[in-house]
């Protein structure tokens, strides 16, 4: 799926309650969407998807993700992507590659490294290692595409394969007009939530 967007985060171990409680006291501002996935949650936050601000992103993602809450973020926008991990209000390893830059191309394998061993001690008998492993360097030799690589990995952890739909604010509220039964899904926040009830 060349040129997909991605700016998003996947929660896991943490109700609704208290990922939109935690978002719209922390959020500056606060406008975003909480999509359930299976028995987990992407939060989609317009801020940082309108800019592909990755830093708010992952600090999101560490604020929201305190009482032993799980998080995942994933950017993906043109030939740019970011991956990171957050645990219990901490942020864990992260890896970004942008093309051309000498820096954070060497870092790469031992972000990515960093990223699968959180990964098997979060998720023990959901992750493989070797699998992972085998994914990741697939990516970095450019044998496997970014997005394809991400979604092998959430499939690990029984996230559906369609995930990327959802995984930037402007694409939200227009499959919600074109299909109703998806607002089950959805749960507004902070000015989002405002526009649904008006």
């Amino acid at each position: 799926m060349a040129g997909s967007y991605a700016c998003a985060t996947f929660f896991f171990r943490a109700t609704p309650e208290e990922l939109a409680q935690r978002y719209e006291e922390n959020a500056e501002p606060a406008n975003g969407y909480l999509i359930r996935l299976s028995d987990f949650y992407l939060l989609v936050d317009a801020t940082a998807t309108e800019t592909a601000d990755w830093g708010r992103q992952a600090q999101l993602a560490a604020l929201l993700s305190e009482n032993e809450v799980i998080a995942l973020s994933v950017l993906l926008v043109g030939d740019h992507w970011g991956l990171a991990v957050a645990y219990d209000g901490q942020p864990g390893p992260a890896a970004l590659f942008i093309p051309k830059d000498e820096k954070l191309l060497t870092q790469l394998p031992h972000k990515l490294l960093a990223i699968e061993k959180a990964l098997v001690d979060l998720f023990p008998g959901e992750i493989d290692a070797d699998e992972v492993d085998a994914i990741f360097g697939a990516m970095i030799d450019g044998a496997m595409p970014v997005e394809d690589a991400i979604t092998e990995i959430l499939v690990m952890l029984d996230c559906p394969t369609n995930w990327l739909r959802w995984s930037w604010y402007e694409t939200i509220p227009q499959q919600i007009f074109t299909d109703p039964d998806l607002q089950r899904m959805i749960i507004p926040l902070g000015e989002a939530r405002q526009f649904w009830e008006e």
